[in-house]
């Protein structure tokens, strides 16, 4: 997996855009809920159609990965993606590795996005609360009866997200000329 110096600054913003999306989101919704993983509600359309566009924007295995570890980076001092914490990298990371496995597996095609967006909203809630029982972190009896129901809203906001994200980018994207600029 090589990267030229133009397609990590891409995959950076694109991480840093996702980061700014859900950190505004996602702290109006927890200061409202005060449940963990509620946040997700809001977001995961949002994350996954941005994730999405910037993955199809540099169509190489290992961008979902990097972006979402990146964001993870960004988040570690917010309680966006879950109390804080440097675990976020790894959480996240594995979320952006179901995606690009899902996105290589079903060879690029944008079935790959939308799947691997719904699989990795799926798996969100039980590798947060996995690791939130691991760490002895805080919500952890408030998360645990919501989080298969977490993970099945998730996923089915993962799939819309996917498949607004494969739109975007098909119908109103690719062949503008930033686009163009961003992928080299």
């Amino acid at each position: 997996m090589y990267f030229k110096t133009k397609e990590l600054v891409t995959i950076a913003l694109f991480g840093a855009l996702v980061f700014v999306l859900t950190f505004v989101l996602g702290s109006a919704m927890l200061a409202v809920t005060g449940i963990p993983m509620s946040a997700g509600i809001t977001n995961v359309l949002i994350v996954v159609a941005t994730i999405t566009i910037g993955a199809k924007t540099i169509n190489k295995f290992g961008v979902a990965t990097i972006r979402l570890a990146i964001t993870g980076a960004l988040s570690i001092p917010t309680m966006t993606f879950g109390t804080p914490g440097v675990y976020k990298i790894v959480t996240l990371a594995l979320m952006g590795l179901l995606i690009d496995i899902s996105i290589s597996l079903l060879k690029r095609s944008n079935k790959g996005y939308v799947l691997g967006g719904a699989l990795a909203s799926f798996f969100t809630p039980v590798i947060t609360l996995g690791t939130m029982m691991l760490l002895g972190l805080p919500g952890v009896d408030k998360l645990k009866p919501l989080v298969l129901i977490f993970g099945l809203v998730y996923a089915v906001l993962g799939l819309i997200g996917g498949s607004i994200g494969v739109w975007l980018f098909e119908k109103k994207l690719k062949n503008k000329a930033f686009i163009k600029n961003l992928q080299g």
